[in-house]
């Protein structure tokens, strides 16, 4: 689901803008679906997005980086190597689903 390249991950996701509130849905065509409950506007939905995985994650906000698909709904987050199992086991919870 997630890739590792030099010390990072590299973490597909795909974003379901203006949502109730922001959830993981599930896992779709191997990536990690989001919903947010921000506007797709002035890069709202990506400071949301960023906000939401370092929270998940227990990571600073600096940490979560989008490296591809800022204007798109897919998109590729560069993540610590060291959050690897926190990622792995929030990935096993919703394959499970």
């Amino acid at each position: 689901m997630y890739s590792i390249k030099d010390d990072y991950l590299i973490l597909p996701v795909i974003i379901k803008t203006n949502a109730k509130q922001n959830s993981i849905m599930n896992i779709f065509d191997g990536k990690l679906k989001i919903a947010l409950n921000a506007k797709p506007v002035q890069g709202k939905a990506n400071q949301t997005l960023i906000k939401f995985l370092a929270k998940m994650l227990n990571i600073p906000q600096s940490a979560v980086e989008i490296i591809r698909g800022d204007t798109n709904s897919v998109k590729m987050i560069k993540l610590p190597l060291s959050i690897r199992d926190e990622l792995d086991s929030l990935v096993l919870l919703y394959q499970v689903q």
